[in-house]
């Protein structure tokens, strides 16, 4: 049979889209006498971001060694985006399995694969809010730290769960900065969210799968820098295929689950599993 090579997805890609959507909080505890609010906090950061009309960020995510060997990921990457609003954005995640990066800019997506020398260019017209829910629609997947790249990250992350709480000031990050810790509690996990004092940015971000039985977290990401001006071409948001590349299809759901259905070989699923989960 042959097999056809594809690319679904980019750094962070389902476990900590699944994740995040699962830990934002849609019921905020009340605070304290004398105690800052939690939801002031987390909206406060949102309107910081919502209000940059161009700007990057960097960020090292790692996730827990079963999950990472379960969902053919590397424990460790480093993420790099940059975004214009309201339709552009380009990251990139590297790890010791390579360099991918993401391209769109309201028309079209492109995901490549820089160890391989692969890409896969497909329409999408949308805006930067919409793209993550077309994205998980038809490809299974949204892109590294979507919530944080959204116009409103407080409606996103508030939309989903069920408490959110203040867990006192603290210093978090590389370089270590004063946060507000908030707790964040979901169905499917429980997250923990250190926000700066000084400038209302994420600074750390932690989840925990509920159910599970290994200690510490599943997923940790630590944002190492923002630059909320950003220089910014057209060009920075335009791909141009390397020497030598390759063009690859993109494969929607349907068609993945539909191949893993007819495929009962175990080792060529694996095969297939580690280029379209990049």
């Amino acid at each position: 049979m042959k097999t056809t090579t594809t690319i679904a997805a980019v750094g962070i890609t389902l476990l900590a889209a699944a994740m995040s959507a699962a830990i934002a909080a849609d019921i905020a505890q009340p605070a304290a006498a004398g105690q800052p609010n939690a939801d002031a906090i987390l909206k406060a950061m949102s309107d910081k971001l919502g209000n940059a009309q161009h700007f990057s960020f960097k960020a090292t995510r790692e996730i827990a060694a079963a999950l990472a060997e379960a969902h053919v990921l590397p424990a460790k990457c480093d993420i790099e985006v940059t975004v214009q609003r309201p339709n552009n954005v380009f990251g990139t995640s590297t790890s010791k399995d390579g360099e991918r990066r993401l391209y769109f800019n309201g028309k079209d997506l492109t995901m490549f694969d820089g160890k391989n020398n692969m890409y896969s260019t497909v329409p999408m017209k949308s805006s930067l809010d919409g793209l993550p829910t077309q994205l998980a629609e038809k490809y299974g997947f949204v892109p590294p730290l979507a919530e944080f790249v959204m116009s409103n990250p407080y409606k996103d992350m508030k939309f989903r769960a069920k408490t959110i709480s203040y867990a006192g000031t603290e210093m978090a990050g590389n370089p270590p900065a004063d946060c507000h810790h908030l707790k964040l509690a979901g169905k499917l996990a429980d997250a923990e969210l250190w926000i700066g004092v000084n400038d209302s940015l994420p600074i750390k971000m932690t989840a925990k799968l509920k159910g599970g039985t290994r200690a510490g977290t599943d997923l940790n990401i630590e944002f190492t820098r923002w630059n909320l001006d950003a220089p910014v071409t057209d060009q920075t948001f335009v791909f141009t295929p390397p020497a030598d590349s390759h063009r690859i299809p993109m494969v929607t759901s349907a068609e993945a689950q539909a191949t893993k259905k007819s495929d009962h070989s175990t080792s060529k699923r694996k095969a297939i599993q580690k280029v379209t989960t990049l």
